[in-house]
């Protein structure tokens, strides 16, 4: 059993925006910063949040910073930009290129119409809406972004994503992490190496020598101390080699059924559920991505 760990919703500059399924984080380094605006009905809460916090600055520029393309991470930002036409996008050149196409914008409009629907009293008059994104800063390893308040360094952290980036900020040694190091919620890790099963271990593994002194993670928040860090980098490398390994089995058990495998974990780990960190369907289409990750490994 993995040890418990205390995140927090509030941590200096930084802030976690509320509700289970929100990965965004609002960072005040001297500017606003919004890294992983999620999925595209919290725009209006989004709007809000940072009206509270900065005022009209906002409004004279927003920096939004995208750890990858996945629906959740992205879906607010065509809101805001509408709100906010001045505002900026950050991403890796890859997230860019998907964010143009139309078989990913259709995805990501198909996940988040499920999360409109259920807000649609809310969101009255309200165009949230998700459509091609324009990029501003296309990011890679070793780049900076310069803030008012510090520097955020780039470091590509793939195995979730084949795009995931993760940021440092250099003088806090503050470091956002998307889902590249795993998700952690209601005292339980979710493994997320729905590209690359290796690649994943290895950012794993990358975050680890970086060494930062806080981590935020994607639906959970921020973890302070390096001593915690090291210690959630580890259990989130045991876990995911764990999962991978229930997947071995699960697939021996069913003949290498993709199928009956989703079938089986979707009961297990879904239906079980109150409360659900995603819906069905994106659980179910991120089961598929992990199963395949695991087959790939039989290739080398």
């Amino acid at each position: 059993m993995p040890p418990r760990f205390n995140f927090q919703k509030e941590f200096g500059p930084i802030t976690k925006l509320a509700g289970v399924h929100v990965p965004a984080f609002i960072l005040d380094a001297g500017e606003p910063v919004l890294f992983d605006p999620g999925v595209s009905a919290f725009g209006p809460m989004y709007l809000k949040e940072l009206a509270a916090r900065f005022g009209a600055r906002v409004r004279e520029g927003l920096l939004m910073l995208l750890t990858h393309s996945h629906f959740d991470h992205c879906g607010a930002a065509p809101y805001l930009l509408r709100a906010i036409p001045c505002a900026r996008i950050g991403c890796s050149p890859h997230a860019a290129d998907v964010l143009q196409k139309e078989k990913a914008i259709a995805l990501i409009q198909r996940f988040n119409a499920e999360y409109e629907e259920r807000m649609r009293e809310e969101l009255q008059g309200q165009d949230t809406s998700f459509t091609a994104l324009p990029v501003s800063l296309r990011l890679s390893e070793g780049d900076t972004v310069k803030l008012a308040g510090g520097t955020l360094e780039i470091f590509e952290t793939p195995g979730h994503t084949k795009d995931c980036l993760s940021y440092l900020w250099q003088e806090r040694g503050i470091l956002f992490a998307g889902e590249a190091a795993g998700v952690y919620t209601d005292g339980e890790f979710h493994s997320v190496f729905l590209s690359d099963y290796t690649s994943y271990i290895t950012s794993i593994r990358k975050i680890m020598r970086i060494g930062p002194d806080a981590l935020c993670v994607a639906h959970a928040g921020v973890l302070e101390g390096a001593a915690a860090v090291a210690q959630y980098l580890q259990a989130s490398l045991d876990t995911a080699e764990a999962y991978r390994e229930k997947l071995e089995r699960s697939l021996k058990r069913h003949s290498d059924d993709v199928e009956k495998v989703v079938e089986e974990i979707t009961h297990e780990e879904w239906d079980s559920q109150s409360e659900p960190v995603i819906n069905r369907n994106p659980f179910m289409t991120n089961l598929r991505a992990k199963i395949q990750a695991i087959l790939r490994l039989r290739e080398h």
